[in-house]
């Protein structure tokens, strides 16, 4: 996303007036703004996930059946109810509290999903001055979120974490460790297997910067089949070979010193989009063959010797 930075701080400019505009210090203001932004990346996740499940809704006499939390689960998003969403909170009418709105949507969700019971901020937004709340909610409706995804939501959340840190808006014993710290202990310890372990775990950024390095590692299976099979890595692979004429095999220091060439992520999102297809049908008709190909050893002999009769 382009601007991301001024997004940040415009996004912080808002939450901040909350704090100018209520009784809470900065160590009290934290779970109401952290909770808003848990709704908006709820609903950006929803509206995406919502677009892939209704063309694949079974249908009945013309009629579609209706979405269920059981098909956003499958598809590891959380269902919000209408008054859960965003869209709805934005547009509430002037007569109706913007706080008590914003509780029972938190309320509605903890509802639908109990392990998050009475984890949801709900009753300091009662605390907050009704116009500053929706000016909030405004500025979080940035069109710019609308599409957005996980990894610029969670650019958002640890800014917003490193803001909360730098006013020292934690409890007693809590400290956030700057995101540029775990970054380097990340790749030092370069977590590609096994599992992640954070005793001292408050924000979560070991395990955000752990799956950010592993997703930079973990290039994409079209290209790695494609690079695979290149005449010059396959020329390289060849004279590297090692071992009886029977069980030769290609070392992996023989591709040391070969350069290959990573493209950007975008550029590499982009070209799976457009291989993937190709290449689950390439399977599939694969897998199609070789169903055919049985069918026909099991048939072929019963009909040579009449033990399968042909209609006339």
């Amino acid at each position: 996303m382009e601007h991301i930075g001024k997004l940040e701080q415009r996004l912080w400019g808002a939450a901040d007036s909350l704090r100018a505009n209520s009784n809470f210090a900065s160590n009290e203001y934290f779970m109401p703004v952290m909770g808003l932004i848990f709704l908006r990346h709820a609903y950006s996740r929803f509206l995406k996930v919502r677009d892939e499940i209704i063309p694949t809704l079974p249908s009945r006499g013309g009629k579609t059946r209706p979405l269920t939390k059981e098909d956003f689960s499958a598809r590891s998003s959380i269902f919000l109810r209408e008054q859960a969403q965003f869209d709805h909170l934005v547009g509430l009418p002037e007569d109706e509290n913007a706080a008590t709105a914003v509780i029972t949507a938190m309320q509605s969700i903890e509802e639908d999903y109990t392990t998050l019971e009475g984890l949801l901020p709900k009753q300091e937004y009662a605390e907050l001055d009704d116009d500053a709340l929706r000016q909030v909610l405004r500025i979080f409706n940035d069109p710019a979120l609308q599409k957005a995804d996980g990894d610029v939501f969670g650019r958002i959340y640890e800014y917003f974490l490193t803001q909360f840190a730098d006013q020292k808006a934690h409890d007693n014993g809590e400290f956030f460790t700057p995101v540029s710290l775990v970054e380097t202990i990340v790749n030092f310890i370069e977590p590609t297997r096994g599992k992640v372990i954070d005793p001292a775990c408050g924000s979560g950024g070991m395990f955000v910067q752990s799956a950010h390095f592993v997703e930079a590692m973990k290039a994409s299976r079209f290209m790695i089949y494609l690079l695979a099979r290149e005449d010059g890595f396959r020329q390289n692979a060849v004279t590297s070979m090692v071992g009886s004429s029977g069980r030769q095999r290609v070392q992996n220091s023989c591709f040391d010193k070969f350069m290959v060439s990573v493209p950007p992520k975008e550029i590499a999102t982009e070209f799976d989009q457009k291989a993937g297809p190709m290449f689950n049908q390439i399977s599939a008709l694969l897998s199609s063959n070789q169903r055919l190909a049985k069918a026909r050893d099991l048939l072929l002999p019963r009909l040579m010797d009449g033990r399968l009769p042909i209609p006339e």
